[in-house]
């Protein structure tokens, strides 16, 4: 049941990602073109971005996602070792879709960032919020907490301190409102040893609605930062 919902939503997604990393980045300052998806997996949504003549490039760790990525989706895809090879001032927007969380040095890795990107380049990091409503109602089986592979847990002011100290400057917080649903299923799931849909929708949509009419805290958030 998760994975076909899953797949449902995946192509809506794609889409508002593709639109909205467009929308930022697509400006008189930056042409736009240029784009690196940093843990791309087998590079489903760096595909719909070549196919509308981006230039991309791909980082993935994982090998066998790597290969897919390039035989099957016929994109430019490298191991992440290799992206501090890059040149500075080379690109236009990078992204980073729920992966920062796995990263080891995350300093190392956004001064990188900052270094290659052209001036008022694009950051787009989406990542959970250890402050929404969901996190506090599951607590320890909050899905997104996934231990062991989530080394860091973000929120708004963890964020905006981290960017700010590596040079970028915020340009808006977007919400991911699908994302509240389908880490509630999985989090029922942990809790109770079961998804119960009628049940994860519930949470899901009360997440969205304290977020919407208090703090903002929404189970996951887009943070788009440009260089300054």
């Amino acid at each position: 049941m998760i994975n076909k919902m899953y797949l449902l939503f995946r192509n809506f997604t794609i889409r508002q990602k593709y639109h909205t990393v467009k929308k930022h980045t697509v400006k008189k300052h930056t042409p736009g073109k240029n784009i690196i998806d940093y843990g791309c997996g087998t590079g489903t949504l760096l595909k719909s971005f070549a196919k509308k003549n981006w230039k991309t490039l791909g980082f993935e760790l994982d090998k066998n996602a790597r290969q897919i990525a390039t035989s099957r989706n016929h994109l430019t895809v490298y191991p992440p070792e290799q992206f501090y090879t890059l040149k500075k001032g080379s690109f236009d927007a990078i992204m980073l879709w729920h992966v920062l969380e796995h990263v080891h040095d995350v300093h190392e890795l956004l001064a990188h960032m900052h270094e290659i990107l052209v001036h008022k380049g694009v950051l787009f990091i989406a990542v959970p919020n250890i402050s929404s409503w969901d996190s506090a109602y599951y607590g320890p089986f909050w899905a997104a907490l996934d231990v062991p592979r989530h080394l860091y847990h973000f929120n708004h002011e963890a964020i905006h301190h981290l960017l700010t100290q590596h040079g970028f400057a915020r340009q808006k917080i977007k919400p991911l409102r699908l994302d509240a649903f389908y880490i509630s299923l999985l989090s029922e799931k942990y809790k109770y040893g079961h998804a119960n849909l009628p049940r994860a929708f519930m949470t899901g949509l009360i997440s969205n609605m304290k977020a919407s009419t208090g703090n903002k805290n929404f189970s996951s958030n887009l943070y788009i930062y440009s260089k300054t």
